[in-house]
């Protein structure tokens, strides 16, 4: 018997709620026997839903402030005994809904019990999965090319540790943690050559760098960074396609900016994430620590936990989780009720696939974490989980 996971999914949040049917329960007695999926969602859920003080579990698979408003008001009622408060909490909301943002299951569920578990069985093939398909996981470790001012271009991850450069005072060298830096010694700072360097990660590719300041610069996949060899003048530029998380050394006479096609980012000295990819219909730039000017047609200044979502005419600001934004750093993909559109282009960098609708985009949005180590067959599979269906075509993936 095929068991549809949507409707899995609700029963088994109305069993630890307290709230299924007795045909129901049969009907899930009866996918807990058959359905190794099934078995491991329950035993993900029921486990985390102890763990976690069963209400405070399913707190977090809906509305974050609508949920603390109905948790407040019933725990202001000592009377109500714990499976009522269950029945509470599950009956106030549509259960499709529920299952939807049941993409927790991706950190606590699917991940946890299945692909991080190696003796765990294997789920069927997602539909249309072809032999030739790759799905090999193309994150191979630290990659990028270094193109030099002078135009000589050097594969970073093929290279020895070492001196890979000196150009007047300028070093260019490989750490043997993989990290590039650019040094200049002192004195002689105008014998130094004029001109911009851009190192380039590939797909599936990210890099670390440390600038000729000594900013520190964290380059994520498929991005690219220009910089000088030595920063001249009032102002620190670099200029930026992709996304990259900075450390700015601080220097008060000489502000450090952040260029893109949709606006400026200028910062004395602080932390911050920038994501500026071209085919985003947004920049956004998340403060960690200290403080930046984010310009547009409009000048904004940001506090730590604030982004900035522009779209090259209008900027807003929010209050978001930073660690969501700079999650790639730890080579993870984290999303916060984050739409379909959203994350298949995050895929489509990281996998190096194209993203096809078959028809209109499903009105589906994920919470969760997944490690940017599965292959792509995989993370499409923890996706199906929420109910979006997919074909794969070689390297084509369609969105039914």
């Amino acid at each position: 018997m095929k068991y549809h996971m949507d409707h899995i999914q609700e029963l088994l949040i109305e069993k630890l709620a307290g709230t299924i049917s007795d045909q129901d329960n049969l009907h899930l007695d009866s996918a807990l026997e058959r359905d190794y999926p099934t078995q491991l969602l329950w035993k993900a859920m029921s486990d985390q839903f102890e763990a976690a003080e069963g209400e405070h579990f399913l707190n977090n698979l809906n509305e974050h402030h609508a949920w603390l408003h109905i948790v407040k008001k019933i725990g202001e009622d000592t009377q109500v005994s714990r499976t009522d408060k269950r029945k509470a909490l599950i009956t106030g909301f549509n259960l499709k809904k529920i299952a939807a943002a049941a993409a927790l299951l991706l950190v606590i569920g699917i991940s946890g019990y299945l692909w991080l578990n190696s003796n765990a069985q294997r789920l069927p093939a997602i539909s249309g999965v072809r032999p030739s398909y790759p799905t090999e996981n193309p994150h191979r470790g630290d990659q990028a090319v270094l193109t030099l001012s002078n135009g000589e271009s050097i594969i970073l991850d093929s290279v020895e540790t070492g001196v890979l450069v000196k150009t007047g005072n300028i070093e260019v060298s490989k750490t043997a943690d993989g990290q590039l830096i650019y040094a200049v010694s002192r004195g002689g700072i105008n014998e130094n050559p004029a001109g911009l360097n851009t190192i380039t990660t590939p797909i599936g590719g990210q890099y670390q760098l440390m600038l000729p300041d000594g900013s520190k610069v964290w380059l994520n996949t498929a991005s690219s960074l220009k910089f000088p060899n030595i920063f001249r003048g009032e102002r620190r530029e670099v200029e930026l396609i992709g996304e990259a998380y900075f450390q700015v050394k601080k220097n008060a006479e000489m502000p450090f900016i952040v260029k893109s096609k949709r606006g400026e980012i200028e910062v004395l000295g602080t932390g911050f994430n920038v994501m500026a990819y071209e085919e985003e219909p947004q920049m956004k730039t998340t403060l960690i620590e200290g403080s930046v000017k984010v310009k547009g047609r409009e000048t904004m200044v940001l506090k730590p936990g604030e982004q900035a979502i522009s779209n090259g005419q209008k900027t807003r600001i929010v209050r978001v989780d930073v660690n969501e934004a700079t999650a790639w750093k730890s080579n993870m993909f984290q999303f916060n009720d984050t739409p379909v559109e959203s994350v298949m282009r995050e895929a489509s960098r990281w996998y190096n696939v194209d993203v096809i609708y078959n028809g209109k985009i499903p009105a589906r949005s994920f919470t969760g974490k997944i490690s940017r180590e599965v292959r792509i067959d995989e993370f499409l599979e923890m996706l199906s989980y929420l109910g979006v269906r997919f074909k794969v075509e070689g390297k084509r993936v369609i969105v039914l």
